[in-house]
């Protein structure tokens, strides 16, 4: 007998990350250095995934600082966003 896989409907979290050079408060987004949404997790319900997402927009992404230049700072811009998916469980 052959067993079919389960498709779950489920809230994905995705992130997409832009890396931005700053000098002050006046950043600009370093040309290709984009990273595309990628999946980090599913959860069960938009609620969850909602909750998580706010959980983690409220941390503070790491600054670095330019030792060449201490007035210029490089910072990660992280946008988080639950999307509906489906997500295949195979129990077999």
């Amino acid at each position: 007998m052959r067993h079919r896989p389960l498709l779950l409907f489920t809230w994905i979290l995705l992130a997409s990350m832009q890396t931005m050079r700053c000098q002050g408060e006046t950043c600009q987004a370093v040309p290709q250095a984009t990273v595309a949404p990628h999946r980090l997790t599913t959860f069960p319900s938009r609620l969850v995934c909602e909750d998580y997402r706010l959980h983690l927009e409220q941390q503070t992404p790491p600054v670095v600082h330019s030792q060449a230049r201490p007035d210029v700072t490089i910072r990660k811009q992280i946008t988080y966003t639950c999307k509906e998916g489906v997500s295949r469980y195979d129990p077999y």
